[in-house]
């Protein structure tokens, strides 16, 4: 086809588009999060990081000491601790995060600004209607995406074919949680600049006008000064080919023919650029300021395995989708002959750069987000998948049934990674099925994201003896004497003292029989900081043979309460009589916490 423009009926690929338009908004009403004054607000964590530039500038004109921060942390409370700037020697703070997401949240922001001042809401930057402006401000910016995704997908595909790849690589991919509840993260908008520059390269390569090759070059600095690593946008209209035949030979001769626009395309991708340039110079005195400390990548020892396959935050774990869009890579020749070497390339790149990352799981996080913002890509080789497979009918019902199916349990997983029922910090492969169709957890479900051990106990199974430790009558410095489960004593775990002690077992000091234990204890703390873990681990000749610890700010759902945890533990077979189990509480970091009616439960199990 020689034009990007789409066929001009009402057709399914149209109606797809006005139904995700209307999902979004929906799912945007359902999980608002700009009435919360904690940090499950919209302009939270990391998205905070991102917006601190507009009301700094536009409300406190405060853009390098940031002297209002304080009080919006105290009002608002959007982060557990502030790392979002970096004081400086010069007494200027730096921004973490660099200013392109900010600029996309620009016109938002006054829209929030002006419904604050009309609606009577403090005018400070955080306050409700800012923080719905930018939410919706998401929904606007994939909603452009998404067209424009169309009309490139139907200069190659269908208008079915299209609107399938519509259906699934949204709403059956994580996509959708980044425009629709987490949409003040970066990767919606990248998604765009993603999805304008393939339009733009196409573009570009078949008509070569000027204004294409200035978008290009905007396109590229705007990608890179909103995350840096996303100048990698760049390849897309480097490699891509004016035709599918004497490759390199056509390509140098359409870039000498263009030379004047490779000016262009590198001039206005610098002068995007210099925005951050420019605010790095005046806050630190340099025009280049790495703001990651010792963060960085681990360029030798990428992790492919636990971000692509690790049930932590596996992108074909939890995006099962995208095996399909991976596969229609080796279609993509087939179709877009033209886009092979740029998609394959850029496909290849970008994968290693996110998995070497030294932060593989990007924090707080459903699948692997870093991966969302490349998505236009992979359209395009989901849909030559689609292609190959259609006009053999057994096998398209086949896939679209399956495909529906892989939509149905990402629609029901982002739904339990907003209740709290999939940790959105580090899920394991035993937590995954242990919750797999569940609709509610308990405390004990939540055990399984530290070990896999678990005991049914039926008549099979007998508790020899138990141990308690009450600590009425311990009289260390580490008791807390006027709180007790109860009682009136317990154990202070705090972070001048943070391993206590607690029990130690030789194998042959335990009751004849013993294979399994039962740890138990009741656990208080004030704050979510707080993250006392309970080990247990078995030592042989100063070797460590096996070590549990439960993470217990994963288990305690209730503050200034008292909240019972318990645990199994398999003792490893073959230990010898000296063999060494200790189980014993460990602050590792936080607030103090206070640990009372420390149990351990010997069991003999024939299972």
């Amino acid at each position: 086809m020689n034009s990007l423009k789409p066929t001009s009926n009402f057709g399914p690929s149209r109606m797809v588009l006005i139904l995700l338009l209307l999902i979004f908004v929906a799912l945007r009403i359902a999980y608002p999060r700009w009435a919360t004054l904690d940090s499950n607000a919209l302009l939270s964590w990391d998205v905070m990081g991102y917006y601190l530039y507009l009301p700094a500038y536009f409300i406190y004109g405060d853009l390098f000491s940031l002297d209002f921060v304080p009080e919006i942390l105290s009002t608002y409370n959007p982060t557990a601790s502030y790392y979002q700037s970096i004081p400086l020697e010069n007494g200027n703070q730096v921004m973490k995060y660099s200013i392109g997401t900010a600029l996309f949240y620009l016109p938002f922001f006054f829209i929030g600004h002006g419904f604050a001042s009309i609606l009577g809401y403090a005018t400070d930057g955080f306050s409700a209607p800012y923080q719905m402006a930018i939410g919706f401000g998401a929904i606007f910016y994939s909603f452009l995406a998404l067209g424009i995704l169309r009309r490139v997908l139907l200069n190659y595909f269908s208008d079915t074919i299209t609107a399938w790849t519509l259906v699934f690589m949204v709403l059956g991919t994580n996509y959708l949680h980044y425009v629709a509840i987490d949409g003040g993260l970066s990767h919606v908008y990248l998604f765009f600049l993603y999805s304008l520059m393939i339009h733009m390269t196409i573009k570009w390569h078949r008509e070569g006008k000027w204004t294409q090759a200035l978008f290009i070059g905007l396109i590229t600095g705007w990608a890179t000064i909103t995350r840096p690593t996303d100048i990698l946008i760049g390849f897309i209209p480097i490699l891509w080919l004016s035709s599918s035949s004497n490759i390199v030979r056509e390509k140098v001769d359409f870039l000498l023919e263009k030379k004047g626009q490779i000016i262009l395309i590198f001039f206005s991708f610098f002068v995007v650029l210099s925005i951050q340039l420019v605010y790095w110079k005046l806050a630190t005195g340099n025009w280049i300021y790495y703001s990651y400390g010792d963060q960085g990548f681990n360029w030798l020892t990428p992790r492919f395995d636990k971000v692509l396959f690790g049930f932590e935050k596996g992108w074909f774990i939890y995006t099962p989708m995208m095996i399909f869009a991976v596969i229609g890579l080796f279609f993509i020749q087939k179709k877009i002959p033209n886009g092979r070497g740029a998609i394959w390339t850029f496909f290849i790149i970008n994968i290693y750069v996110i998995c070497a990352w030294a932060i593989w799981n990007y924090a707080s996080s459903w699948s692997c987000r870093a991966l969302v913002q490349s998505y236009p890509v992979l359209f395009l080789s989901f849909a030559a998948f689609l292609f190959f497979i259609w006009e053999k009918k057994i096998i398209r019902s086949f896939v679209i049934t399956f495909c529906g199916l892989l939509t149905l349990l990402s629609f029901f997983q982002l739904w339990q990674y907003n209740e709290g029922i999939l940790n959105s910090e580090a899920n394991s492969k035993a937590y995954y099925f242990r919750v797999f169709g569940k609709t509610s957890i308990t405390p004990y479900d939540q055990v399984f994201l530290d070990t896999e051990d678990h005991l049914e106990e039926s008549n099979k199974t007998i508790i020899l003896n138990s141990e308690n430790l009450d600590f009425e009558l311990d009289t260390t410095e580490w008791i807390n004497h006027n709180l007790g489960y109860n009682s009136t004593s317990s154990l202070r775990c705090t972070s001048k003292n943070p391993f206590n002690d607690g029990f130690t077992f030789t194998k042959k000091e335990l009751p004849k029989g013993t294979n399994w234990l039962k740890v138990e204890a009741q656990i208080y703390f004030r704050d979510w900081t707080s993250n006392p873990i309970l080990v247990t681990s078995t030592t042989e000749n100063k070797k460590t043979i096996k070590w549990i610890g439960v993470r217990t700010d994963h288990i305690l759902t209730k503050r200034h309460v008292w909240n019972k945890v318990y645990f199994y533990y398999k003792i490893p077979s073959n230990l010898g009589d000296d063999a060494e189990i200790k189980i014993y509480p460990y602050l590792s970091h936080g607030t103090d916490s206070f640990l009372d009616n420390f149990t351990v439960h010997f069991i003999k199990s024939e299972e």
